[in-house]
């Protein structure tokens, strides 16, 4: 405890100083002080260093600590710099600070005016010391400073602040150049580097931008690294940079006008339609910015800025509004390291206002600063420093509530980093760390990490100063990367749904489906759940094709998602991903348009086949569509397929009513449901038990709320039926992994309705195509979608897709449409309309599969059997022909597919072989002449190993091959002899492991890997490798297993075959991988 008399008594220095500009500042003044100055620390010690002889709370009673504001900048405006302070002193003299610090302990600050030349350099900061006596090399004072301002000031301070053990806080810095670990700078925003991550974002995923330039320059240690991330990581995403405007400056001279104007006419002509603008608070960026607004030809490319920019882009606005407003003027988005003060969504930005209005209110404008009351509601970038500065004074306050840490400033500049996390109430600094031991980093701590900020904000900029939030625009990053390599910015696949504004049907349609997509679209948290993005265009119905063409030619457009109409479904040259159709129609055929949900024909399938099954004498169809009739002749032959007569077929136009057109009794067909025809057909199956009426999936779903109003409590309800893919959206408690994901991301249970969960499981399969892309084009999706064949999202499958011919089906030759698998909806089930409203009932139809088979005539009046034999036969004699080596390959093949030997009881493990070429697209382009060979013996060993262990070939992807085994230790001894045979095999020439050595040097070239083989000795090399390099991954579990229609041969779905392919893509050439459960199965 404390002895009864006083002791000579120490001050500890603490200086903070906060990035302000300002100028006539004033010495010694109190907290009310103006809002321009220097912030110092002084912590009442005893000689001893220990705080009161004691580290209890209870013994420290006089602890002044002394904020030296260090607020200045020449090249920043004052009205920015005693916007900050004002804030600060807000934070300071709220009613809740003596609360928040420990008994004893009492803020003062006290302004330092800059030196004789206007610039707050160490010297001014070791004057002022000098004034209050103290000894700066006396290291049981602790000084720390808040700011400064600048780069190149921080990089002054930096020698004084290690020799003194001297912590600067906060410090306002705009480049990545001083943003490394250095325990002397705690840095509470986040980085530049953050910031330029956010704007690349934005103006790839929200602004879609084609062509994007880069702006900085040289000289100023500000942009050139910026520059570099930028390009690295366009580069990733497959894209570049399309033009750089880039020149020698300086702090003090401008650049030369030669050298200027010849840059700028360089990069005019690039004709971006974006720019990122990362140079310096100077003379020639503000020149840039005035000519990106001011001239013919640029006045409507987007502008992005980084925060530290909002200190020039008021008075540029100034400069330029005459002209701006005559011919228009350039988007300007800026980014921010915290919330604006009038966004009120955050629990800590109204506690901001609270303390802000009492500060104003006991200390007016006048002496000490001329902020008006409410003035941040004004000018948004005034009020964004002001809860800058509040914020470091919130931080500051908790940095000090332990007085232990007040010992001495070692021990004060250790507890900065000991995993420290500021929470301003919804609002997150930190975390904060020092030098880990061990595994610490691993472990989830923050290692070597000065700086907290974690989340960078956008805002569009009107009029110079006026800011407005866009929250699709915010960057949230994980704390523990902290000065790890930039985040990885992935391939956006960027969606486009188009509202359809004269259609009432449309609309809420459209509404109900983006209720559960935009709730899978990147939130910038980056990753692969920050690709899916879903952007809204309004079109008059009858315009909506010219509104797709005029935004597909300014912005990128990679599929269009929703409710389409016929003219958009006729557009060849845009991806359509499951399109919800006004009116029925069948399905297009073309590669670019993929169904999910169960086309007319699979549901029509489905529901011939329930009709058959209970016995219906006739169907009868009556047909509302622009298609009728090419909808009819599907009816006919679906019906003749199942021996289903059809009683009438009736084609109704827009005006008809089904009234008095529905039978008394029997199956009927309504194809094409209006409103109107709602509550009659409700009525007339109350009055007909006898009666089942089907309609189709999408006219239920666009009338989903007239209906369940019409049909509630309605007998008619069990006998209004429709088929569909999905489980049911409304079900609590549900089993489906999909509902439950839905349901947590649309908690609202208004919003549960089909073309919402619709919605959502589309977006879940996006998601799951996009972690295994890369580069996302319209073109690199639809690629994607064939060769992954299968998507599985959660609980839902779709496909197999597949657009391969074979050109030995004479049926392929006569239609190669039909060649085009474009749909993948399967487990088709058959609903009540009474299942809608009571979950447990049961489904009228349980989940299938339709086999969608004709029998139909052709050429000459033969049935395509019968013509297909006919042509079979005439090549087969061709063949016989030309070589009996051919036959002998064809033998192997077809036992390789014998389905025979492929599993089939789905009850029974199920053990898969996925192999692939290492390298192979390389392999093609160094060597087109000799891989044809090369691959055809690959294809030859493979297969003739699959027949001698009794395995099944399911299927070739390009160069890959997925093989089914009964018996997990014929597959592994299968793997193993591939090796072996590739290993012996005459290739014919060397040339092939050339290249792979070729490739291991080149990768090893390119920095961080080690090749494994490149650098033996080539006789060593050569015993180890020879000819193609395959790898190849195997495991055993339970398959949904399927025979498809379209190769007449076995397919195996779900996570047996997701993991047995990610297996094989992490293995190398030569490499054979066993998960464990294959490993397992095989002492079973």
């Amino acid at each position: 405890m404390c002895v009864a008399h006083r002791p000579p008594v120490m001050q500890m220095l603490l200086v903070l100083s906060l990035l302000t500009p300002g100028r006539g500042l004033t010495n010694n003044s109190s907290t009310t002080g103006n809002a321009c100055g220097n912030m110092t620390v002084h912590v009442c010690v005893n000689t001893t260093g220990n705080v009161c002889g004691n580290t209890t709370v209870n013994v420290c009673s006089n602890i002044t600590v002394k904020v030296y504001n260090l607020i200045h900048n020449p090249n920043v405006k004052q009205e920015y710099a005693r916007a900050l302070v004002a804030g600060f002193n807000a934070s300071v003299n709220s009613t809740m600070t003596a609360e928040r610090l420990p008994g004893g302990v009492k803020l003062e600050v006290v302004y330092v005016s800059p030196g004789s030349k206007g610039t707050m350099t160490p010297y001014v900061v070791l004057g002022e010391l000098k004034k209050e006596k103290e000894k700066i090399h006396n290291y049981s004072t602790l000084p720390v400073m808040l700011g400064p301002v600048g780069d190149v000031t921080a990089e002054h301070f930096l020698p004084v602040l290690r020799r003194t053990n001297i912590v600067a806080f906060a410090p306002f810095t705009g480049s990545s150049k001083i943003r490394v670990w250095n325990k002397n700078l705690y840095f509470i925003t986040a980085s530049p580097t953050a910031e330029l991550l956010a704007l690349l974002r934005y103006a790839v995923t929200q602004l879609r931008l084609e062509r994007l330039g880069f702006m900085y320059l040289q000289g100023v240690s500000f942009g050139d690294e910026e520059y570099r991330l930028t390009a690295n990581a366009l580069s990733n995403i497959g894209r570049e940079l399309c033009g750089l405007f880039t020149v020698k400056s300086s702090l003090t001279a401008r650049a030369d006008k030669g050298e200027f104007e010849a840059a700028w006419k360089k990069f005019a002509e690039t004709r971006p339609q974006g720019v990122i603008v990362f140079g310096s608070p100077l003379h020639d960026t503000k020149e840039f910015l005035k000519r990106m607004q001011t001239e013919e030809g640029m006045k409507k490319v987007h502008l992005l800025l980084p925060s530290v920019l909002q200190l020039i882009t008021e008075d540029t606005y100034k400069e330029t509004v005459g002209v701006t407003t005559r011919r228009g003027k350039s988007p300007i988005y800026v980014s921010g390291t915290n919330p604006l003060a009038k966004d009120t969504n955050y629990k800590a930005i109204k506690r901001f206002r609270e303390d802000m209005q009492d500060y104003l209110k006991k200390e007016p404008a006048g002496k000490h600063h001329s902020i008006q009351q409410h003035h941040y509601d004004h000018n948004d970038i005034d009020g964004e420093f002001m809860v800058y500065g509040w914020l470091a004074g919130e931080v500051l306050k908790e940095a000090l509530g332990n007085p232990v840490w007040l010992k001495d400033r070692k021990t004060f500049m250790d507890s900065l980093y000991k995993q420290r996390r500021y929470m301003i109430d919804d609002l997150v600094i930190g975390d904060f760390g020092g030098e880990c031991e061990g595994m610490a980093r691993e472990h989830g701590a923050a290692c070597e990490c000065n700086q907290g900020g974690t989340v960078v904000y956008m805002n569009r900029i009107e009029d110079g100063h006026r800011l407005f939030p866009l929250k699709d625009g915010s960057l949230m990053l994980a704390s523990s990367r902290c000065y790890r390599d930039m985040p990885q910015l992935y391939a956006p696949l960027s969606g486009v749904y188009v509202s359809l504004e004269n259609n009432a049907i449309a609309t809420r349609a459209t509404a109900a489906f983006t209720d559960g997509a935009s709730a899978l679209t990147g939130r910038g948290q980056l990753g692969h759940g920050d690709r899916f993005f879903l952007h809204r265009l309004t079109s008059p119905t009858g315009g909506a094709v010219r509104a797709l063409e005029k935004e597909m030619s300014e912005r990128a457009v990679t599929a269009v998602f929703g409710v389409v109409n016929d003219a958009m479904l006729s557009m060849s040259n845009v991806v359509f991903i499951d399109p919800v159709t006004l009116s029925p129609r069948p399905k297009v055929a073309r590669r670019n348009v993929f169904y999910l949900s169960p086309t007319l024909e699979q549901q029509l399938f489905v529901i011939a086949k329930n009709a058959a099954t209970q016995g219906s004498d006739a169907v009868s169809a009556l047909i509302r569509s622009k298609d009728a009739a090419g909808i009819q002749e599907m009816v006919r032959k679906v019906a003749k397929v199942f021996n289903m007569p059809l009683d009438t077929t009736v084609t109704l136009r827009d005006s008809d009513r089904v009234s008095g057109r529905l039978p008394p009794d029997g199956d009927v067909l309504l194809i094409g449901l209006a409103a109107s025809d709602i509550e009659p057909l409700a009525s007339h199956l109350d009055k007909h038990p006898g009666v089942r009426v089907f309609v189709p999936f999408f006219d239920f779903a666009l009338l989903y709320d007239n209906i369940t109003s019409a049909f509630k409590g309605r007998p008619g309800a069990e006998r209004l039926l429709f088929a569909t893919n999905l489980p049911h959206w409304a079900e609590g408690n549900a089993m489906s992994e999909t509902v439950r994901g839905f349901h947590r991301a649309v908690p609202d249970k208004s919003k549960w309705t089909p073309l919402a969960l619709l919605g959502f499981a589309t977006g879940r399969a996006i998601q799951s195509l996009l972690s295994r892309m890369g580069e996302v084009t319209s073109e690199t999706l639809v690629n994607s979608i064939f060769t992954q064949s299968v998507i599985t999202a959660d609980d839902m499958q779709y496909g197999p897709f597949s657009e391969k011919c074979d050109t030995w089906d004479a049926a392929s030759y006569l239609n190669m449409e039909d060649c085009i698998v474009n749909y993948g909806a399967v487990r088709i089930a058959l609903w009540s309309v009474a299942r809608v409203f009571d979950p447990s009932l049961p489904c009228v139809a349980e989940a299938a599969t339709p086999s969608i088979i004709y029998e139909k005539r052709g050429f000459l009046g033969l049935t395509d059997g019968q013509l297909i034999g006919v042509l079979n036969g005439a090549l087969f004699i061709l063949v016989l022909a030309i070589a009996g080596s051919a036959l002998m390959l064809s033998k192997i093949f077809q036992d390789a597919r014998d389905n025979r030997r492929a599993p089939k009881e789905p009850t029974d493990p199920v053990t898969l072989i996925f192999t692939d070429i290492e390298s192979s697209t390389a392999l093609w382009a160094a060597h087109p002449t000799l891989m044809p060979d090369a691959v055809e013996a690959h294809h030859q060993l493979i297969r003739s190993l699959i027949v001698r262990y009794g395995c099944y070939e399911v299927k070739t992807v390009g160069d890959s091959f997925m093989i089914a085994c009964r018996s997990p230790l014929a597959a592994v001894q299968l793997a193993g002899d591939l090796q072996r045979c590739f290993l012996h095999h005459d290739w014919g020439t060397t040339a092939l492991d050339d290249s792979y050595h070729e490739f291991e040097l080149q990768k090893a070239e390119a920095g961080g890997y080690v090749p494994p083989t490149a650098h033996l000795d080539p006789c060593v090399y050569r015993e180890l490798w020879n000819g193609l390099r395959v790898r190849i991954g195997i495991h055993t579990g339970l398959c949904d297993i399927r025979l498809d229609e379209v190769t007449k041969g076995y397919d195996y779905y779900g996570c047996t075959s997701n993991i047995a392919a990610r297996t094989e893509h992490v293995a190398n050439g030569g490499q054979v991988l066993l998960t464990r459960a294959a490993y397992y199965s095989l002492s079973t």
